[in-house]
């Protein structure tokens, strides 16, 4: 009686066997790892917040005198800065303003703090000369302003108009505003640039 051999795997057929049920369950842990995380997680989003400019005039105000002007960089990136002074007339009933403009030196009087403005004729605003920090301050602008003569019916108005820009870059600020900035010091003015002063 012959007896039958039982065929056996080979043992690299049964490598393959054990290889290939390896891989699968590897990747069932992948996918149920993949997906917890997914559910647990959620999906992530960036908040880009932009920069703000803004400012504001401080000053002090006692008995009819404007004394210690100023402007606050009141935004959270450093910014330049620039002031005009308007100086009118204004009812005082109606609070309309009236065509007739006060004189200097005749209705009222002002002293400037020139150390770290510029001038300007051209557009009548005040340039500081470099860039004012959050929350920080510009130099003096106005020492004192004082209504030394009167309009029936009307009463001095002195209104300071301040605007910011960035400070940076200082492409943005020459853009903008007409002026020649080196080092990150205006250094000209715009009527200055355009008679070729810069």
């Amino acid at each position: 009686m012959h007896s039958k051999k039982q065929d056996r795997p080979k043992p690299r057929k049964r490598c393959m066997v054990l290889f290939s049920v390896f891989v699968l369950l590897l990747v069932m842990a992948a996918g149920t790892t993949f997906a917890y995380l997914m559910e647990r997680t959620g999906p992530r989003e960036n908040v880009f917040l932009p920069s703000r400019v803004a400012c504001q005039v401080a000053e002090v105000f006692e008995n009819n005198v404007k004394s210690q002007v100023s402007v606050q960089n009141t935004g959270d990136v450093p910014a330049y800065i620039r002031a005009t002074v308007v100086v009118t007339w204004v009812k005082d009933d109606t609070g309309e303003t009236s065509a007739v403009k006060p004189v200097e030196d005749r209705d009222y009087q002002i002293s400037y703090q020139t150390l770290g403005w510029l001038y300007d004729a051209g557009t009548g605003f005040w340039y500081y000369h470099r860039p004012v920090g959050p929350s920080e301050h510009t130099g003096i602008l106005i020492e004192r302003c004082t209504p030394v003569g009167d309009m029936d019916g009307y009463h001095l108005s002195v209104t300071i108009v301040a605007s910011g820009i960035q400070a940076t870059p200082e492409t943005v600020v020459e853009a903008q505003w007409g002026v020649a900035v080196e080092d990150g010091t205006i250094t000209a003015v715009p009527s200055a640039i355009e008679q070729g002063g810069a």
